[in-house]
């Protein structure tokens, strides 16, 4: 799956809209990333692309050696994320074994999974230098490099994408080696942001995921279109957003048409504002009725 000028790739659909949003991740103030989403399986992609596989390498070594306070590099913040995400683990009832984090930054989540018994190996192409080494050696790896690097033959009961594939320049190959590496019965877990949220309809032009490192845009329904190839025999999403200071969830209701009333008349002031944010909460409540909650969503599936 690569951009296409001309059609969607994912679904082939020629329907096409194309536009501009401010880019999230861009020290230039005013920077736009250009994108395009299909009319007709509301997927969205980045094109033409602003950065190459290199380039974003260094990016992501730069920003995890920094580590600023308050952003997502921000080694407490990922502490507290690595946490949400194991839980969600927890309720796949797997008993801590071996796991692949592909994608695993600084480390954090390979961390957090082997103080709670996992052996963990860690993989990403842009691997600091300065990576925090554990206490207990021999239960954690970490590696510089991609699925590839990994012998074929080795096997792990959870292989983790966490906020990954929205970053690959081609997710498919990366996805088909990910499960490769699942042990049967095992599960293969992703996570991304949401194209089909409230949140994006609210954000507009400004939502937090336009980013010049984000390639893809994808939501649960077109996330599972393009793993139904790997036959998967069980699927779980996460009822929750990962992220302990979000209170979204699948369980997403909108104001009716009486709250809106009640509100203009508290805060006639805001009316216009009020009145489109009801409306885009509305829209998605109705479009994408079990997500629209869901800013980040996890997935997992079972070989």
């Amino acid at each position: 799956m690569t951009p296409d000028t001309t059609g969607c790739p994912l679904c082939g659909a020629t329907q096409i809209h194309s536009f501009e949003a401010s880019a999230h991740d861009s020290n230039v103030a005013g920077k736009k990333v250009a994108l395009r989403d299909c009319l007709a399986c509301e997927f969205a992609w980045q094109w033409p692309l602003d950065r190459t596989p290199e380039q974003s390498k260094e990016f992501f070594r730069e920003e995890y050696q920094a580590k600023r306070k308050g952003s997502y590099f921000d080694k407490e913040r990922r502490s507290a994320i690595a946490s949400c995400q194991l839980e969600f683990l927890s309720e796949l009832e797997l008993q801590a074994a071996t796991l692949l984090d592909i994608g695993c930054g600084d480390g954090a989540f390979a961390r957090a999974s082997a103080r709670k018994g996992w052996k963990v190996t860690g993989l990403d192409p842009a691997l600091p230098n300065d990576v925090e080494a554990l206490d207990s050696p021999g239960i954690m790896t970490l590696v510089k490099g991609t699925p590839t690097d990994l012998d074929a033959d080795k096997k792990f009961t959870c292989v983790t994408l966490w906020d990954v594939i929205e970053h690959l320049p081609d997710p498919e190959p990366v996805l088909r080696s990910a499960w490769d590496l699942v042990a049967p019965g095992g599960w293969l877990v992703l996570e991304t942001g949401n194209y089909q949220s409230a949140e994006r309809l609210l954000a507009g032009s400004t939502w937090w995921a336009w980013q010049l490192d984000h390639r893809w845009y994808f939501s649960p329904s077109t996330l599972l279109a393009l793993l139904k190839p790997l036959h998967y025999a069980e699927l779980r999403v996460a009822k929750r957003v990962l992220r302990p200071w979000s209170r979204g969830s699948s369980s997403f209701s909108a104001p009716p048409q009486w709250q809106t009333v009640l509100s203009v008349l508290k805060r006639p002031w805001r009316m216009t504002a009020i009145v489109a944010e009801h409306a885009a909460k509305r829209e998605a409540a109705t479009r994408w009725p079990d997500w629209a909650g869901l800013e980040i969503f996890a997935l997992a599936v079972r070989k």
